[in-house]
């Protein structure tokens, strides 16, 4: 069953559909905005989901993503009683238990409905390509006594970091793997499909969910170590297998795949299984609902007149005083502008086994990029401390989205998951392959220093913030791009003990009294929308979904 949507469908579908690379529902163009929100899922109190739900909507967010997977083995169950959420169990022999109770799907349809009554969309998650509780999937975490063990960070609670739901190595350690080989060991593969079709066909009719993501981040390697038998072939073929395998349960939404962005571009040899190796006989324009084949040369030129006219445009608009404009720059010497390419060289190398535009041409029906895949050098590194580099890498990373669309037989949408640490989170920062905060629990990494001269800080300040997501919005629009925000906070949740809202133990929440409410789990990105802490950000959110709201008219 194919993954496209014709245009008599798009005018009638109540589900969020795609008609040539853009979202559509009931007709009309989708003004996609959306926020990751990883945690809302395991909320005790349903009025918090809706008051959450209702602080996202107030400011024109559409969409938000969140883990429709939360998976435990026999060793980290929670026991009988428990707050804490868990949705699936998986046992050693590769049996599968589902939790129907209070703190399981119950909890998830309670999200759900909240989410309608909002008028808010779920863009659910099936799994993550990193977790680091693999590296301790067989030992009892009550047996630990080490904080760091294994190179994974004991201290903070399950479900309290986004990668640290039950992932696909966490699959794969538990049923005795020792290498990431999620996407092509069969038994691995059968008990993700039994754990896809449970959730699928729960929500296969509901309208609120947009789509269904099987994994974030696809790449050959993982938390555990790559698998040599993966690479660019191996990860579109499972995705083609896996979306064809939602489509048999629920054919009315998209499933997107997670490609993190990577390409194995024009430059490089990587094997084709879905794109055409031959281009079509020569005709005066493309086919209806199809893209014109290009030469290898005229994939590079337009990129390079793309990238242009974007930072062009960001010229003009910077150079407008009614604009944001950027004070507060970082004290570094000048350095030259780098490139995606420069600082991540395997963008484009197809060494991560993700080849976007061959992956595009599967029966998948979107693409999403996770993360921009420089930010952990950029961030960390006092080389590349130009805030104006921050931005054009960015706006150069959601150009290089839209050029990967233009290269698909079909458009599909394109999503992008963008976010930026904040200096006033430095404390919870954590990368999204790794459990390990990189200012207080890695002296080696070597950090960016503030104007203050304070070296225990990460990331930027939150009027710089808000200047660069100005910046990536206006592009995003500009290039049709759909955008993820990481992620969002909230200061105004029920602690509940035995949770990550719990105000007893300070690992688990920036709370620091016993109060009656508590913070939402951060990693150092959040943009907090229940109070005015993050005034100036709502404000460039709103802003953004207006635009997008009048383009959409």
């Amino acid at each position: 069953m194919a993954s496209r949507t014709n245009s008599a469908q798009a005018a009638t579908s109540p589900f969020i559909t795609e008609s040539d690379g853009k979202l559509m529902l009931n007709g009309s163009t989708y003004p996609y905005l959306a926020i990751d929100a990883y945690w809302l899922s395991t909320l005790v109190d349903e009025q918090d989901m809706a008051n959450v739900l209702s602080n996202v909507s107030r400011l024109g967010i559409t969409n938000v993503v969140v883990p429709a997977y939360n998976l435990v083995n026999e060793l980290n169950v929670p026991p009988v009683g428990s707050n804490e959420t868990w949705l699936q169990l998986l046992h050693p022999n590769g049996s599968l238990t589902f939790n129907e109770d209070e703190n399981g799907f119950k909890r998830l349809d309670k999200l759900v409905k909240q989410a309608k009554l909002q008028n808010i969309h779920i863009d659910f998650t099936l799994s993550n390509n990193f977790d680091p509780r693999a590296l301790i999937a067989n030992q009892s975490i009550d047996d630990l006594t080490e904080t760091i063990v294994n190179g994974f960070n004991t201290t903070r609670p399950r479900n309290f970091l986004r990668n640290d739901y039950g992932g696909a190595d966490f699959i794969s350690a538990t049923l005795g793997s020792t290498s990431h080989d999620f996407f092509t060991n069969q038994t691995i593969i059968n008990v993700f499909k039994a754990i896809v079709e449970d959730i699928v066909t729960r929500y296969s009719e509901e309208t609120t969910v947009a789509s269904w993501t099987p994994i974030k981040e696809a790449q050959c390697g993982g938390s555990l170590p790559t698998s040599n038998t993966c690479d660019t072939t191996v990860i579109s073929e499972w995705h083609d297998d896996i979306t064809k395998f939602i489509q048999q349960f629920d054919p009315n939404h998209l499933v997107v795949a997670g490609t993190s962005g990577l390409e194995c571009d024009v430059e490089s040899s990587c094997p084709k299984i879905f794109t055409p190796t031959s281009p079509p006989p020569v005709q005066p324009s493309a086919a209806p609902g199809r893209r014109a084949t290009r030469s290898k040369r005229q994939i590079l030129l337009d990129r390079k007149e793309r990238m242009k006219k974007a930072r062009a445009l960001e010229r003009a608009r910077s150079s407008n005083k009614s604009g944001v404009q950027i004070r507060g720059r970082w004290v570094s010497a000048p350095t030259r502008r780098q490139s995606g390419d420069d600082v991540v060289p395997e963008v484009t190398d197809g060494s991560s086994g993700v080849d976007s535009v061959d992956l595009g041409n599967s029966a998948v029906g979107g693409l999403t990029s996770s993360y921009l895949p420089f930010e952990r050098t950029y961030f960390t590194n006092q080389n590349n401390s130009d805030i104006n580099n921050i931005i054009e890498l960015g706006n150069e990373w959601i150009i290089r989205q839209a050029d990967i669309r233009a290269q698909l037989a079909t458009a599909k949408p394109v999503y992008l998951t963008m976010g930026v640490p904040v200096q006033k989170f430095s404390e919870f920062f954590v990368f999204a392959n790794s459990s390990i905060n990189e200012v207080s629990e890695s002296s080696s990494t070597l950090l960016r220093r503030q104007s203050s001269g304070d070296e225990n800080v990460i990331g930027v300040n939150t009027e710089q913030q808000s200047t660069i997501w100005t910046s990536w919005f206006n592009t995003a629009q500009d290039q049709n791009v759909n955008v993820i925000m990481q992620g969002l906070g909230d200061n105004d949740l029920t602690f509940t003990q035995g949770t990550t809202y719990s105000p007893d133990n300070s690992s688990t929440s920036s709370s620091t009294d016993t109060s009656t409410t508590t913070s939402s789990p951060n990693d150092g990105y959040n943009i907090v929308t229940s109070d005015d802490s993050d005034a100036e950000m709502q404000n460039v959110i709103s802003n953004a979904a207006n635009a997008l709201q009048i383009s959409a008219a």
